[in-house]
């Protein structure tokens, strides 16, 4: 079979001061005050968000709660939003004279981040991720995140859940709701509504038994409107925290401080009912930016998550969404961002800190977030949970174990020791068997050996600061074994969309990788030794012998990091022939795919491979390159996003527009090969490599 090459990187960079629940990324049925029902996406996190029409368009609520389809100011215009298909004349006309581009750059400018960056405040106290090494050592020392002390063992963490009784709304927690959320979050097995375990199994999974959270639910009653919760958060959480320490007593608050230093470790805030109407979405913040000096007893209450109850369409929200929120306490970041008005998911849906969180869906309520992936090796050693190996050149065989076993390997580049590869083993199962039956955009995921790209900057990682491109934490994945798939699939963005970050070249490679089931998996890191068989991991050593045959070959070629060139490749002996159909390739409208050359001319036995990629999701969309002016066809309803890059992932420019053919002049963007690529809303329409003469 052809193996492609499809490569990237996922620049995240912190937007605001506050972790934020990403946006649900699937349609969304909204209902308006009439009765008529309008298809939406929802786009951005609690900092910034916005609703789109499944074609682009801008939606906004007027006064009266009807969603209109926006304006050129970025303000409700008189036309109701609705589907394609339920549209007048009038509107339709409407929606063509707009420039979609402009107007949501607009809305951006009228609406800053709804969490100031409260870096300075926060970073008093805070105490600087870096290990320090004891000693010089051969082996490269790895700077990784310090975990909080309170990430071990069997932890309490309070959780209130809260009911207004100012007599302005009725949402209150019943008995039985106070009972069912409790096993949502605490009961072994948890099944109900789809749901394939509690919170609690959850944790218990992903850290091989070493983290054992109980949730205790605090129902409390507070003298303020909850609708408060999205427009004065800061007098909403002290009356829920002043109720809450007195439901759970003086005497009772240590053993909400395991570590002893008189902070509650963490707690959460559940108000009864939905989101909507509050102004609010789901997240985590900290309780000193509202109240440094109060309090109980001597302890002090700290990190929080707000969530509320039920998903605005009335299900109750899963465990996805505490699961998110409650990792943000535990110190995890958002593996998500967003620049402007692009969206760059992350490793979505591999990852609980992004839109994995709703993997898993529900058919009877319509819910997600029933069944999120577990924790990756990355974010286990950041938890203090396991230690990820180094690897070295060896003559024996590496054994990967299922990563259920708290087992991974790492390349650390011996110049930059925040930066590094970590390698793992995912084969879908358990709570990660959601991933590739996950359907985000189309894009069927997979599961398999993941090589995740770190590069790791502390600031970043602790203290949360704004926009600026001077603090970032840096992601890549790629997956390089699935059954009998031996090519690779990589995520491809970058925030800002013109930066890109380049990885480093790996001193050795990852050859002859082995299969052995659901277990694990075995690789030699010296092209010259043959994996003939994938024995079981011995307790003592983290490297087994060669020994018989008795596992199925996933793939006789390499997985290596090009030496020339930012790229992570599955390496064959053949070229890298042209991706020929989207059946040939598993494409996703929120990614960038980008078409890569890869000089392999330092590896051993390696050979040059040039990728091209042009993948149609839709075949009626048409790209012709007249000299200098590009023709574009693209009949599809709504209105579409050029954009063009260099290879390097930069963008040179954009254009939007609403018709179904359009003509561009790319004079000003010089010689050589540009990518180009077209979407409508969400959708993906076309990515194609043009050279510019």
């Amino acid at each position: 079979m052809n193996r492609h090459i499809i490569v990237g990187f996922i620049c995240l960079v912190f937007c605001a001061g506050a972790f934020a629940r990403p946006a649900n990324p699937f349609l969304i049925l909204k209902q308006q005050p009439d009765g008529s029902v309008v298809s939406v996406f929802e786009h951005g996190d609690e900092n910034y968000h916005y609703e789109t029409t499944s074609d682009g368009y801008l939606v906004l609520k007027d006064e009266d709660g009807f969603r209109k389809f926006a304006d050129e100011n970025a303000e409700p215009s008189e036309f109701k939003a609705e589907n394609v298909d339920a549209r007048s004349v009038k509107a339709t006309a409407f929606l063509k004279s707009k420039n979609l581009y402009k107007m949501l750059a607009r809305h951006r400018e009228k609406h800053p981040d709804a969490y100031p960056d409260q870096q300075k405040r926060l970073m008093e106290g805070f105490r600087l991720n870096h290990k320090v090494p004891a000693q010089e050592s051969s082996v490269p020392v790895m700077y990784r995140p310090e975990p909080f002390t309170f990430t071990k063992g069997e932890v309490r963490f309070p959780v209130f859940l809260v009911t207004s009784n100012d007599g302005t709304d009725e949402r209150t927690f019943s008995d039985a709701e106070v009972a069912a959320y409790n096993d949502q979050c605490n009961k072994e097995g948890y099944s109900e509504d789809s749901h394939y375990g509690s919170i609690r199994d959850y944790f218990k999974v992903s850290s091989n038994n070493i983290f054992r959270p109980t949730f205790d639910m605090v129902p409390v009653k507070v003298n303020v409107n909850m609708a408060s919760a999205g427009s004065d958060e800061g007098s909403f959480v002290k009356a829920v925290v002043k109720a809450g320490a007195a439901a759970i007593g003086d005497a009772n608050l240590n053993k909400y401080d395991a570590d002893g230093d008189k902070v509650i470790d963490g707690f959460g805030i559940v108000m009864a009912g939905p989101e909507k109407n509050t102004g609010m979405w789901g997240h985590m913040y900290w309780y000193s930016v509202y109240d440094r000096y109060t309090k109980y007893n001597g302890y002090q209450f700290e990190r929080y998550f707000l969530i509320a109850q039920l998903a605005d369409e009335g299900a109750n929200n899963g465990i996805g969404v505490m699961t998110h929120e409650f990792s943000h306490v535990l110190g995890l970041p958002d593996f998500y961002s967003s620049y402007e008005n692009e969206w760059v998911p992350g490793p979505t849906p591999y990852d609980v800190m992004t839109q994995g969180m709703y993997n898993g869906y529900s058919y009877s309520t319509r819910g997600q977030g029933r069944q999120p992936p577990k924790y990756s090796a990355f974010e286990r050693e950041s938890m203090g949970w396991m230690k990820i190996e180094e690897l070295k050149e060896s003559d024996d065989v590496y054994v990967l174990p299922n990563i259920d076993a708290n087992k991974a390997y790492s390349i650390t580049n011996p110049s930059n020791q925040d930066e590094f590869y970590v390698i793992e083993y995912r084969p879908g199962i358990g709570w990660d068997s959601k991933i590739s039956g996950t359907d985000f955009d189309n894009k069927s995921a997979e599961t398999g050996v993941y090589v995740w790209y770190v590069n790791y900057t502390s600031d970043a990682w602790d203290y949360f600061p704004n926009k600026g491109d001077a603090r970032r934490y840096t992601l890549a994945a790629t997956l390089v074994g699935s059954g009998s798939n031996s090519g690779t699939k990589q995520f491809s963005a970058s925030n800002p969309p013109r930066r890109t970050m380049a990885t480093f070249s790996s001193r050795y490679n990852v050859y002859n990788m082995l299969k052995s089931g659901n277990d694990r998996v075995c690789f030699s890191t010296k092209q010259s030794v043959g994996v003939n068989s994938c024995p079981e991991l011995a307790s003592s050593s983290s490297v087994a012998p060669v020994s018989s045959s008795s596992a199925s070959v996933v793939s006789s070629s390499s997985w290596a990091v090009a030496s020339s060139s930012s790229t992570s490749v599955w390496r064959s002996s053949s070229s890298v022939q042209p991706v020929s159909s989207v059946a040939e390739l598993s494409s996703s409208s929120r990614m960038v795919w980008w078409p890569i050359s890869s000089s392999s001319s330092s590896m051993e036995g390696g050979s040059s491979t040039t990728a091209i990629l042009e993948v149609s999701l839709n075949a009626a969309c048409s790209l012709d390159l007249d000299g200098r002016v590009l023709n574009v066809r693209a009949p599809s309803a709504g209105a579409k996003m050029l954009r063009v890059f260099d290879l390097q992932g930069n963008e040179l420019t954009r254009y939007g527009f609403d018709g179904a053919e359009g003509r561009f002049d790319l004079s000003g963007l010089g010689s050589g090969a540009r990518v180009v690529r077209v979407t409508v809303g969400r959708v993906l329409l076309k990515v194609q490599r043009i050279v510019l003469k």
